[in-house]
């Protein structure tokens, strides 16, 4: 092989104008803008545009109490998603790894590290073992050049690169890709792409043409600001009207009009959701899993199908040794230490030696690890030679001096290890069978040899001396021993999997049966799928358990028709590859300590301690906080009918305005916290891992909800409207009949919200007693400060009537009692396992 002729490399001057040119070789930050953007697209959702639209309202109208309350709201919320973002961002700067390496680079004829973001074309670089590359770069030279590329392509098995020659095709065996990473040689080459015209910068350039999905809460919460928007407006418009145009009192219309709206506007909704989402995103964080998008939260319990990479997900991305076949081809499993007899002994030694001394090659680690102490080397051994593998010829060996000679000892792909071995009459054949079969199983599988030579130099080639065959090494990428559990549970709980991997279809159907995920895993080709109609693709996808030889492209495209079908998709992966998939789907899940940098921009949730059963945690988490957010909103509803109600009685009575602006600001302070703390901290109810998935078109507040909140609603409401009758059966004055009101309407708010916590589960949950401690102690010293008293507009009752209105409330109580049952779950039916 002609060498090529030696390189200066670019001028410092050169390549200070390249990178003025074209910029510096990193990718676009993200962590300020995406607080930004988490900021607006808060901002744009209609119930947050409702209550500044409202709050616009009361202070046109002079109502400047109301309306900065309504405004206060808002910036709680938003300043929460906001802090929440900003720690998510924090910590993912902190899993930057890779956010700054160095490069070796050649300039003016000397070598000299510099900043990876200084890289620009034409840069002549060094690699070696260890690094990670930081451009996409064509060969020149290289020396025995093997690279993990798995995070670009999904498969774990290393890469062997050669410079072209002009028989070997010039990609992509002979091209560098950024971010991957170099496990043994040492090669020489010319930078040609930078930043985001990189494979892995134009990947990240396509995630800008990708919109998140929009999450079933959000389409909910949605569709819920325009029901209640137009509700409000339209009683509020009809009560006003009514005053003005049957009594002509205008302005104790508009007032009216404006504690109706507030009882009916449900501003709770977007600081209840807020803080449900950022209070669990803590929660997840302490399972160590950071959640960047928080609407993943809701998501996960509606979760249908998990979409899952294999190589570094399901699997450790570290080759071990699983399997020997000795020389006479019987194969037999590893189980840590060297099997008794002469011919494992041997492989052993030959293995390791035919390994770098301080491997940094996954498969040379597992070699040495296995022979351990069993290969015992005279102290004047050296390894005096290595031969680089060829395009031609996928052999790599080493020569070692001892003192009666050379030892010789090679591996490599088994059929160029066996054309170089003299073997016995049909030994060849069993020795192919027996690779056949391990390859069947999804291993790699690589041939050893050892030679002897007596002369004083070290062979030329490894082809100038006679070969012995020595047997077969089979190695695995190992399963996370998490994972089988994790599948079992996504199974139990009615979540279906598919796995999507860039690796060997026997590879893929062999880790599919270890994890769990089928017993007689169904997989296909992904150029098979590639070459599917839509319409094709949506028949094939539900007999699928696994798909083979993904590219990054089919990968979303998969995502999509799943979404299409109807499927809630979780898609997890760490690689470049997997990152337009990760953001097409409803939940993105990043591997944190091993996943790219681009994965995990994309992700909305990132797995920090790379364990996939924090996954199946999040889930269970993501079905808790989905139940409790019910709770919470079937409250705030319920809770609302009273409210709506005591505002419109005094015009259907004829009477004088019971509930004021201020008394309705208080009962949303005891609503608010009530809602969005207690309710929070409710446990789960039972196990949510034994229910399946909410059906994908279920809302969050769907006809059974708002039936069983306008029940309590109503009978909240009438306990009330008995308490109104007794003050005015006994006479009582107007101060005293809007504090038995107020009162009744404070007592039936908490009794509703102990209702709604007793239908959900009885276990104790401090939060929601200091909650209903706070309320009572705060309306109790209303109720006894006479200056408070006159704020409020209100007096005494007297014994009587107060003996009435408790009555009343008991009666309500009692009603509400036998409307007790178990909790509002997605499903009350045992699950199916999913296949």
């Amino acid at each position: 092989m002609t060498e090529p002729a030696p390189r200066r490399g670019l001028s410092e001057a050169e390549a200070a104008a390249r990178l003025r040119r074209d910029g510096p070789n990193e990718a676009p930050t993200t962590q300020g803008s995406s607080v930004l953007h988490a900021l607006a697209a808060l901002l744009r959702e209609p119930l947050f545009l409702l209550l500044f639209t409202a709050a616009a309202l009361y202070a046109w109208l002079g109502e400047r109490g109301d309306a900065i309350a309504l405004v206060a709201s808002a910036v709680a919320a938003a300043a929460i998603t906001v802090a929440q973002q900003y720690r998510t961002e924090r910590v993912l700067l902190a899993l930057r790894s890779l956010s700054s390496p160095r490069a070796l680079v050649l300039r003016d004829g000397t070598l000299r590290r510099v900043p990876s973001r200084e890289l620009v074309v034409g840069d002549v670089v060094v690699v070696a073992e260890g690094d990670r590359l930081a451009a996409d770069a064509r060969l020149v030279r290289a020396h025995n050049l093997r690279v993990d590329e798995s995070l670009l392509t999904g498969e774990a098995v290393p890469v062997d690169k050669f410079a072209p020659d002009g028989t070997t095709p010039a990609a992509p065996r002979s091209v560098l890709y950024a971010n991957t990473l170099v496990l043994a040689g040492r090669g020489e080459a010319v930078v040609t792409a930078v930043a985001t015209r990189t494979e892995v910068g134009r990947i990240g350039e396509a995630l800008h043409g990708l919109d998140d999905a929009v999450t079933p809460l959000q389409r909910d919460t949605r569709q819920l600001a325009r029901l209640f928007g137009a509700l409000g407006l339209g009683l509020s418009l009809l009560l006003a009207l009514g005053h003005g145009v049957i009594d002509g009192r205008w302005s104790e219309g508009v007032l009216r009009a404006l504690t109706l709206a507030m009882a009916v506007l449900p501003e709770e909704f977007p600081l209840v959701i807020t803080v449900f989402l950022a209070l669990g995103a803590r929660r997840l964080t302490a399972a160590q899993v950071l959640t960047r998008r928080t609407g993943a939260i809701e998501a996960l319990g509606a979760a249908t199908l998990l979409a899952v990479d294999k190589t570094g997900t399901l699997t450790r991305n570290r080759m071990r040794l699983a399997r020997i076949a000795t020389a006479d081809a019987s194969i037999t499993a590893v189980d840590g230490a060297v099997a008794p007899g002469e011919a494992a002994r041997d492989l052993a030694r030959t293995a390791a030696l035919a390994s770098e001394p301080e491997p940094a090659d996954p498969m040379d680690q597992a070699c040495r690890a296995w022979a351990g102490t069993s290969v015992q080397l005279p102290p004047a051994a050296r390894l005096r030679r290595r031969y680089a593998m060829a395009s031609e010829r996928l052999v790599v060996g080493h020569a070692w001096s001892l003192d009666d000679g050379w030892t010789l000892a090679a591996k490599g792909a088994p059929e160029h290890v066996l054309a170089v071995c003299t073997l016995e009459p049909g030994a060849r054949e069993r020795v192919v069978e027996a690779a056949r079969r391990l390859a069947a199983d999804g291993l790699r599988v690589l041939g050893v040899a050892a030679a002897h030579h007596d002369g004083e130099q070290a062979p030329a080639e490894l082809v100038d001396v006679a070969w012995r065959f020595v047997g077969l090494l089979a190695f695995e990428d190992p399963l996370r021993p998490e994972v089988p559990t994790a599948v079992r549970d996504c199974r139990r709980a009615g979540i279906r999997l598919l796995m999507i991997t860039g690796d060997h279809p026997a590879t893929a159907a062999a880790i599919a049966r270890a994890a769990g995920i089928a017993d007689e895993p169904r997989v296909v080709e992904g150029a098979e799928l590639a070459a599917c109609s839509d319409s094709a693709l949506d028949e094939r996808l539900p007999s699928l358990h696994a798909v083979a030889r993904a590219t990054p492209l089919l990968k979303l495209r998969l995502v999509q028709a799943l979404q299409r079908n109807g499927h809630v998709v979780a898609m997890t992966g760490d690689g470049v590859n997997d990152a337009p998939a990760l953001r097409a789907a409803h939940i993105g899940v990043a591997m944190g300590q091993r996943g790219s940098d681009v994965a995990r921009e994309a992700a909305s949730l990132v797995l920090l301690n790379d364990d996939f059963g924090s996954l199946v945690a999040a889930i269970r988490q993501g079905r808790r906080i989905f139940a409790n957010l019910r709770q919470a909103l079937l409250y705030v509803l319920a809770v609302h009918v009273p409210l709506v109600g005591a505002s419109l009685l005094p015009l259907l009575v004829g009477a004088p305005p019971l509930l004021l602006p201020l008394h309705v600001m208080f009962l949303e302070f005891v609503i608010d916290p009530a809602c969005s703390l207690a309710f929070e901290a409710e446990p789960d109810g039972g196990d949510p891992m034994a229910q399946p998935p909410r059906p994908v078109h279920e809302h969050v507040l769907g006809r059974r909800q708002f039936a069983q909140a306008a029940l309590q609603g109503l009978l909240a409401l009438g306990g009330s409207v008995g308490a109104f009758a007794a003050c005015v059966a006994a006479g009582a004055g107007e101060a005293a009949t809007r504090a038995v009101v107020v009162t009744s309407i404070v007592l039936l708010n908490v009794a509703l919200i102990l209702h709604n916590r007793a239908a959900a589960v009885a276990a104790p949950n401090g939060v929601l007693w200091s909650v209903v401690g706070a309320t009572l102690a705060a309306w109790g010293t209303v109720l006894a400060v006479p200056a408070l008293r006159d704020v409020f507009r209100i007096a005494l009752p007297s014994a009587p009537v107060a003996a009435a209105m408790l009555g009343c409330i008991a009666v309500a109580v009692a009603l509400l009692r036998t409307t007790a049952g178990r909790r509002l779950d997605p499903a009350q039916t045992p699950v199916r396992t999913a296949s």
